[in-house]
Formats: C-alpha cells, sequence, structure tokens
C-alpha cells in the first residue's frame, strides 16, 4: 500500500514538474518574443531617424551649393586685369584721357 501511494505520489510529481516545465519554458518564451517586438521597433525608430537626418544632409547640401552657386567668383587671372587696366587707362604708353 505504502508503495502504490508513493507510486502515485512520483507520477504526481513528474506531472507538477513536467507543468512547471512547461510554464517556465512558455515564460521565457514570452521574455524572447517581447524582446524581438522591441528590438524591431527600435530599428525601426533607428530607420526613421537615420533617414530623417539623411534628408536634412541632402537639404542643406542643396542649399549651400546653390549658395555657392550664386556667389560663384571666377577665378582671379593677373595677367586678364593687367591687360584690362592697361586697355583703360593706357594707350601705347600714354595716359588715356577719356
Amino acid at each position: 500500500k505504502s508503495f502504490r501511494h508513493f507510486l502515485e505520489l512520483n507520477e504526481q510529481l513528474k506531472i507538477v514538474k513536467n507543468s512547471y516545465d512547461l510554464d517556465l519554458h512558455n515564460h521565457f518564451q514570452e521574455i524572447r518574443r517581447k524582446i524581438d517586438v522591441q528590438r524591431e521597433e527600435l530599428k525601426d525608430q533607428i530607420d526613421k531617424i537615420s533617414l530623417s537626418m539623411i534628408d536634412r544632409s541632402n537639404e542643406l547640401e542643396r542649399k549651400y551649393s546653390k549658395n555657392l552657386d550664386e556667389y560663384k567668383v571666377e577665378i582671379f587671372d593677373f595677367n586678364k586685369v593687367i591687360m584690362n587696366i592697361n586697355e583703360k587707362f593706357f594707350i601705347d604708353g600714354v595716359t588715356n584721357s577719356a
């Protein structure tokens, strides 16, 4: 009778242990699922921030490029400047009175 009682207790213990194993596994499975969902949400946030930064940098590049085009300075040619000055003020070494 005691041995039979012991076997019944042993079976109940196995059932309880299996239940705890399953509960434990399910608990950690849920933790991993939540972590995965958070990871995906964070990746989406990072992607949005990165794309926003890239868009802003493209916008700034266009703005500065436009500014450079508007304020473009011709390459300074010293010899050309000297010739223009000479043409305006001198004719064959004589001062142009005009």
